[in-house]
């Protein structure tokens, strides 16, 4: 009776067994996407099931993995700008994979392929006023102007890894742009039209006069923040 119990519950289990394997198996298969993974919800992870014989860096178009002080340039789409944050999309799974190792989980979006670069010598909230009202609505108008000039479009940005692996930090070049000259970034409008002040970098090797000049320029003509008395905290 034992032994007929046992058998008769085996013989019960196995098919269920099997059944929820092959299902579970062609689910996981299902996921897959042109580049041998899928994005596992449950954990905020893309995993690779079958990257195949090629590297990360085989199929990464020339790119490296970043490290803070050593910059390198790609042609990508902007999503959004936040103050002086820029979130750009990186289509190519192993491009985003490779360059995204190291930055922590809050300044990267895993399912979307996102990744925050911060913009050099920029800080839309270094001005101090008085009235904070109308702080508040400039810098609701400066995102918007901002997100005008470079949302949804494909740019040039050079970056390297920020510190701590708080994103990236770098340049996002204007639309037109070949990327080559920083006084055609995003950076140097910002800093032209009275948005940002120039904070001036630790080295002075790294110090841009233009954006020192273009600085200058936007207090002489009281552009933006400098038009309204402020001051820098």
């Amino acid at each position: 009776m034992v032994f007929s119990s046992f058998f008769r519950w085996i013989f019960f289990i196995f098919p269920l067994f099997l059944f929820f394997s092959l299902f579970l198996g062609c689910k996981k298969k299902q996921k897959l996407d042109e580049y041998g993974g899928y994005y596992d919800a449950s954990a905020d992870l893309y995993r690779y099931e079958n990257l195949g014989r090629q590297t990360l860096k085989d199929v990464a178009q020339g790119l490296e993995k970043p490290q803070t002080g050593r910059y390198q340039k790609i042609f990508t789409k902007v999503d959004f700008v936040v103050d002086n944050l820029v979130w750009i999309s990186l289509k190519e799974r192993p491009v985003y994979t490779l360059l995204t190792q190291e930055i922590k989980k809050e300044f990267k979006n895993e399912k979307n392929s996102q990744v925050a670069v911060w913009l050099e010598g920029i800080s839309v909230r270094a001005f101090a006023m008085k009235d904070m009202e109308q702080k508040k609505r400039l810098l609701a108008q400066i995102a918007k102007t901002v997100n005008q000039v470079v949302q949804k479009k494909e740019l040039w940005v050079t970056f390297e890894l920020a510190p701590f692996g708080l994103g990236f930090r770098g340049f996002v070049f204007l639309p037109k742009s070949e990327g080559g000259k920083l006084n055609e970034s995003l950076n140097y409008w910002m800093v032209s039209q009275g948005f940002s002040p120039y904070l001036l970098p630790q080295k002075k090797e790294a110090l841009q006069p233009f954006m020192v000049e273009a600085e200058k320029k936007a207090k002489a003509d009281k552009a933006g923040f400098w038009g309204l008395g402020s001051s820098l905290e």
